[in-house]
């Protein structure tokens, strides 16, 4: 072992135990951390464009990857999904990381999936928990009584909640004391559903969001994130009436069964990328 220390524990430890105590060998080993969580970076333009990225993946070819590793290979949310055909199911702040290099640039890493699922991405993910511990950041329809398969809307809808969170409850790297969303995690699954569809419903003016003093460049994004899952949360509550003459350019005397996956075609990984300018 490197950078022992050895001699007398008097010596060592500076005290006056009698000699007669015995020699003990001590060891001790001493670490750093290897990841930091994305929400320490106090730079909303660099914090940005690393969210972006973990909610993106890579662009390395399938083939190129080891099957027998591919979860070592896959360190982005998109790329887990479409090609490791894994649900996450617990997005939240702490599972958001990032490593420094010495070259000074960034690599990300997502990470716990103690509540990941193998996909069969056709919505068939029926599993006997549907909730993590993550209430704050949950999906609506997750909060709900009825118990739901694991979709992959779900986990973009928790970005969307952690990006939310993120903006108004960090300041420069460190979270701070905030009632603002403290609705989020008080009270019943029903209760917090209704105070997140309550909020988007409300068309809020982004510019009264309490979002952080380095966190103001979130507002326009989180206008178009909310406008999003507006329309989500409308279509899922609509679902049963929901035809092929809502979505641009179908025909309007045909019908097609509604699209669970996808709330009727509104919310994708396209759609919800569209709206990270």
């Amino acid at each position: 072992m490197q950078n022992e220390m050895h001699g007398d524990i008097q010596e060592i430890l500076r005290t006056s135990l009698p000699r007669t105590t015995d020699n003990r060998i001590y060891r001790a080993i001493v670490l750093k951390p290897y990841l930091i969580p994305l929400v320490e970076i106090p730079d909303f333009e660099v914090f940005y464009r690393m969210f972006k990225r973990l909610v993106d993946g890579g662009l390395r070819k399938l083939e190129e990857i080891p099957k027998a590793n591919i979860i070592a290979y896959l360190s982005v949310h998109y790329d887990v999904y479409r090609r490791g055909k894994v649900l996450h199911r617990d997005i939240n702040p702490q599972n958001l990381m990032i490593k420094c290099e010495k070259s000074g640039t960034y690599s990300l890493f997502l990470i716990d999936f103690d509540f990941a699922i193998q996909s069969d991405q056709n919505g068939l993910n029926w599993i006997r928990t549907h909730r993590t511990m993550s209430t704050p950041f949950l999906a609506g329809e997750l909060l709900t009584e009825n118990a739901v398969p694991a979709r992959y809307r779900h986990d973009l809808e928790a970005f969307f909640w952690t990006f939310w969170w993120i903006s108004v409850t960090y300041r420069d790297g460190k979270q701070i004391k905030t009632k603002a969303l403290e609705g989020w995690s008080r009270g019943k699954g029903m209760d917090i559903y209704y105070q997140k569809a309550g909020m988007i419903s409300r068309r809020p003016d982004w510019k009264s969001v309490p979002t952080t003093r380095n966190m103001e460049g979130a507002k326009p994004i989180l206008t178009l994130l909310a406008k999003l899952f507006r329309k989500v949360y409308r279509s899922l509550t609509n679902k049963d009436y929901i035809s092929l003459s809502d979505i641009e350019g179908a025909n309007s005397e045909e019908k097609t069964a509604y699209d669970d996956e996808t709330a009727g075609g509104i919310l994708t990984y396209e759609s919800f990328r569209s709206c990270l300018v």
